[in-house]
Parts: structure tokens; C-alpha cells; sequence
């Protein structure tokens, strides 16, 4: 009885020291994250993700994008973007180079490279081994990866922005949680009574509303059940689950289909039902659909506290994503 006592103390300091989640997005106002006054893992003040945002109230389904023109650092890495919002160290030529082709990549803070330097994201050593390997020799691979983008958000930042990337390409990469609720958008749980027991409340999180996968109606709602939804505004509630990755192909077939420009879903799912219903979308909307075994937390050296690779792991990454795109002959790569 101690014990569960002590428990429940403990999550009412938490509780009181735990401020509420800091988005309605619409009325956020981020602030010029810190300068780089030298090397980023040694540097003690670091940008917050959210110092790296920006809301984008001109484009709803976006909601939010990398502010432009950053050189910060952020999670022990320099992050550094152009005038167009990308993570990139140099300026997108526009328009593009005679000769040149250009692979956009779409994806949350795998793509981005969370804790890893601009040069070893995984665009950058696509462009890298794409150059060497593939024809044409002049390869640009753009850093189009938010962290906390779902699938919804990554098609609805190509139709906003992608005009001026000129890509030739698009790939979209999928990963589990890309069927989730985008970073900050979810409302914070009201705060119990003063009597309510934070330790009921905890146990019922645990095997509730906070389970990996709900299953309703046979309906995948991803990482909330029924009563988390209700915390999701209205507005955002179609980018979530099947809904939102049925409407994420379609603005990404259509944006693609209009220019000619090749579109490629690399995905993974470790559920065959969401395997067959979405091969059957792609194939319906004339998507490329790349079944693609990501590489096991320990070939990207993934720590225990931090979910993404490092700076070998997204190379290791490259490496089989290069090899299955030269091997199905996608976005007109060859090897020479």
C-alpha cells in the first residue's frame, strides 16, 4: 500500500512540473533558435524542434514547415536550411542545371536526419552513391523530410512546394508511424480533479489509448484510440490512419501524374492486411509501390534512448534503398 502510495505522489510532481503540450498550431509563435557558437555536440544551448518550425497557415494540410535560412544546432547536429524551407547547405538552383536530375524525398525525422549532420542524412548519401552508380551522373537528391510528418503532411508539402523543386522523381517514404497523429497536433488531456488517481489514470494510458495499434471496426486509427480522436481537432482528423495515407497517394499521383514526374512509395508494413490494401492503392492510383525492408536497429546502430540511425546507419540505409531502386529500373535510373 506504500509503495502504490509513493507511486501515486510521484506522477502528481510530474504532473505539476509537466507543462501542457504547447500547440494550438495556429497561434504558435516560434522564436530565432540559438546561434552555432561551435562544434553542435559540444554546444550546451540547442534548438527545441519546435524552434525549427513555422506554422503554415496558408497551407492546411501542411500545418507546419522548416523555418527558412536556419544554422543552428539541434540535437547534438548543425541544421542548416535555404531560402525554399529545405535542410540543405546550399541554395536549390532554379531553375535546375542542363543535364541535372533531381530526386525529392518525402518523409518525417528519418529523412530529416535527427541527430545526424546535413552531409550524412540519408538524402545525402543517396545523392551520393546515386552519382557514382547511376545514369545520369548529375544526381540532386533534396532534403524534403519535417520531423513529425504523417504521409498526409509529406504529399500536402509536395503540392505547396514541390513546383520549385523541379524534381523528376518523388519518394515518398513510409514508416510505421507515418499513419499517426503529426507532432503537436493532439490537445492536451484535461487535467484531472484534485482526487482523480493519476496512477488509474496512468494504467489505463498503458493499456488503452496509448497502444501501438487499434484496431476499430476493422479500422487501423493508428496510435489513439476513440477517445485520444476526440483530442485531434476536427480538421486534422481525415490525416490520420487509412484516411489520411488513401488521401497522402492521392495528392502525391496527382501532383506527379500532372508533370509527368515519376512517383515512388517506399514503404514498409509489418501487417500483411495494410500490405494488400495499400499495394492495391498504389497500384490503382499508378504509384510505384517499393516494398522495403528497413534495415534492423542494429545494422543503423540505433541507441536504446534515441529511435534514428546515425550517421552509418542512414548510409546503410542508402545503400539498400540504391539498390532497390536500380534493380526495379524507378525514376529512369540506370546503372552504367
Amino acid at each position: 500500500m506504500a509503495g502504490l502510495l509513493v507511486l501515486e505522489a510521484g506522477l502528481r510532481i510530474g504532473e505539476a512540473r509537466d507543462p501542457a503540450r504547447p500547440l494550438e498550431v495556429r497561434a504558435w509563435r516560434p522564436e530565432r533558435p540559438p546561434e552555432v557558437t561551435g562544434p553542435c555536440d559540444r554546444q550546451r544551448e540547442q534548438a527545441r524542434l519546435l524552434d525549427l518550425l513555422r506554422p503554415a497557415p496558408e497551407d492546411p494540410g501542411v500545418v507546419y514547415r522548416l523555418q527558412t535560412g536556419l544554422d543552428t544546432c539541434f540535437a547534438g547536429a548543425r541544421v542548416t536550411t535555404n531560402s525554399l524551407g529545405l535542410r540543405s547547405e546550399r541554395e536549390l538552383a532554379v531553375p535546375k542545371a542542363p543535364g541535372s536530375y533531381r530526386v525529392a524525398v518525402l518523409g518525417d525525422s528519418q529523412v530529416f536526419g535527427m541527430g545526424v549532420e546535413t552531409g550524412e542524412t540519408l538524402p545525402a548519401a543517396l545523392e551520393e552513391l546515386l552519382g557514382s552508380r547511376a545514369s545520369p551522373s548529375k544526381v540532386e537528391v533534396i532534403n524534403a523530410g519535417v520531423p513529425g510528418y504523417n504521409a498526409y503532411q509529406e504529399a500536402a508539402l509536395l503540392a505547396a512546394a514541390g513546383e520549385s523543386w523541379e524534381p523528376d522523381c518523388v519518394l515518398m517514404l513510409f514508416t510505421a508511424n507515418d499513419l499517426g497523429v503529426p507532432n503537436f497536433l493532439m490537445r492536451p488531456r484535461p487535467r484531472p480533479s484534485f482526487w482523480s488517481s493519476r496512477l488509474w489514470a496512468a494504467l489505463r494510458a498503458a493499456t488503452g489509448s496509448k497502444r501501438w495499434w487499434i484496431w476499430t471496426e476493422d479500422r487501423l486509427r493508428d496510435w489513439v484510440t476513440e477517445v485520444d480522436l476526440e483530442r485531434v481537432p476536427a480538421e486534422y482528423r481525415p490525416m490520420v490512419g487509412e484516411p489520411g495515407y488513401r488521401a497522402a497517394l492521392e495528392i502525391l499521383a496527382r501532383w506527379t501524374g500532372d508533370r509527368g514526374v515519376a512517383a515512388v512509395n517506399v514503404a514498409s508494413y509489418d501487417r500483411p492486411r495494410l500490405r494488400r490494401l495499400f499495394e492495391e492503392w498504389n497500384r490503382e492510383l499508378g504509384i510505384t509501390h517499393l516494398p522495403f525492408t528497413w534495415p534492423r536497429a542494429r545494422e543503423l546502430q540505433i541507441a536504446s534512448d534515441d529511435p534514428h540511425p546515425n550517421a552509418a546507419g542512414h548510409r546503410v540505409m542508402a545503400r539498400r534503398l540504391v539498390r532497390a531502386l536500380l534493380d526495379r529500373g524507378v525514376c529512369q535510373l540506370d546503372v552504367e
